[in-house]
């Protein structure tokens, strides 16, 4: 009888189980649903479907976040642009640079000892859209400060966030809008190197604009970089 009175209870518990799997399989919206089958492919893929953000523009407030080992991706429905017909994935991909001729003028513009990351974010095909990058226990140091700058060319960089603090884990988050080469820093790039870089100053090589900038470059970032770009 004792034995018959277990077996009845074991079997309850297993249906009740049961029953409340099938209840959070309810629950779960068609949303989570198409997050978890995209996460389970991600690693491979590095990608998402047009038919998948379709979906989120559905719900505005969602976020759909995917992962690697390396970093992680947050979109926002409410984010999402009108998608063009042409692609049917977009390129959410995320490589961090390490080849010495890829870091050189990045060694070259704020010093090779420097911590940084440097990063190629998406390609053509990718998404015109706020992404919310997460590296994942990255060596950086916890607490830390760091910057991020997009790359635009010939010593050019574009600020996008200043002033990211990394977690205790080493997690480090900012946002990106568009594809490119990303720079990830310990050390500010001053705005007088960019100044100086651009079209707005055509006669570089005047004295005593450069005098005004060495004046300023308590530093040493500008006077570094004469140093380094001046001919032998």
């Amino acid at each position: 009888m004792k034995a018959t009175r277990t077996v009845a209870l074991l079997f309850a518990a297993i249906l009740l189980l049961g029953g409340n799997h099938i209840l959070a399989q309810e629950s779960e919206s068609p949303l989570q649903a198409t997050e978890a089958l995209c996460q389970s492919m991600f690693k491979e893929k590095h990608s998402i479907s047009s038919t998948t953000l379709e979906q989120l523009k559905e719900y505005p407030q969602e976020d759909f976040t995917l992962s690697d080992d390396f970093y992680s991706v947050t979109l926002k429905g409410a984010d999402l642009p009108d998608l063009p017909s042409r692609y049917t994935e977009y390129d959410l991909n995320v490589v961090r640079l390490t080849d010495e001729k890829d870091l050189e003028p990045f060694d070259y513009a704020i010093g090779e000892g420097t911590p940084k990351y440097l990063l190629q974010i998406g390609s053509e095909d990718s998404l015109e859209a706020p992404m919310t990058i997460t590296l994942l226990d990255s060596s950086f140091c916890p607490y830390s400060t760091l910057h991020v700058y997009r790359y635009l060319g010939d010593q050019l960089y574009e600020p996008v966030e200043k002033n990211i603090t990394v977690t205790q884990e080493g997690n480090v988050t900012f946002t990106v809008k568009q594809e490119g080469t990303y720079l990830v820093t310990a050390r500010e790039i001053a705005k007088r190197i960019n100044d100086v870089l651009t079209q707005e100053y055509p006669v570089r090589t005047d004295p005593d604009l450069l005098l005004s900038y060495l004046n300023e470059d308590s530093r040493y970032d500008f006077s570094d970089l004469i140093t380094r770009r001046t001919p032998q």
